[in-house]
């Protein structure tokens, strides 16, 4: 899965930056300093993630680390939910709606993420409910989205960070 577009990028930042755009949170997952990691650590590590996900090279390189542990999909729905962002036709919405629930519900993704947050399949029935009515609209996936930034900072990132993957790319 490819990075999302560069007017996405752009989006995320200016978000940052106090514009009134999904509570300040920028579809990255909100909340304390997160499960295990120190308060003041998964901030950083937080904003840490945020700078390697804007970058085509950090996402291209933590793809691939994801991939190696099986769970390059996380990332992949993460960037869909932000393609998907930026969709206003409702016949798009709901197809890409769709699809981005068939993403979710593969087993590495939801297997992940019920884990960490078990009423993550009531909200996947509710989804489907509203793509169903005809309901489906930009912003749907939110919730499902911050849970997905969350593991990555709390577990996945953390690994990286010690990887080969990361050390390599720090290089450049």
């Amino acid at each position: 899965m490819q990075r999302p577009e560069p007017q996405l990028q752009h989006q995320q930042r200016s978000s940052s930056k106090g514009t009134p755009n999904n509570n300040n949170n920028n579809g990255h997952g909100g909340g304390g300093g997160g499960g295990s990691e120190p308060g003041a650590r998964g901030e950083n590590n937080k904003k840490r993630l945020k700078t390697i996900l804007e970058d085509p090279m950090g996402f291209s390189v933590f793809q691939k680390f994801l991939d190696t542990l099986r769970s390059g999909e996380v990332l992949e729905f993460w960037a869909r939910v932000e393609e998907f962002k930026g969709v206003t036709n409702k016949e798009v919405l709901k197809a890409k709606a769709e699809d981005l629930l068939q993403v979710y519900m593969r087993q590495q993704v939801q297997s992940l993420l019920q884990a960490s947050n078990p009423s993550s399949s009531s909200s996947t029935s509710q989804l489907l409910e509203k793509i169903n009515a005809g309901e489906a609209h930009p912003r749907m996936f939110d919730g499902l989205q911050k849970t997905v930034f969350a593991v990555m900072v709390q577990d996945l990132f953390p690994r990286f960070l010690s990887s080969d993957h990361f050390l390599r790319w720090k290089k450049y």
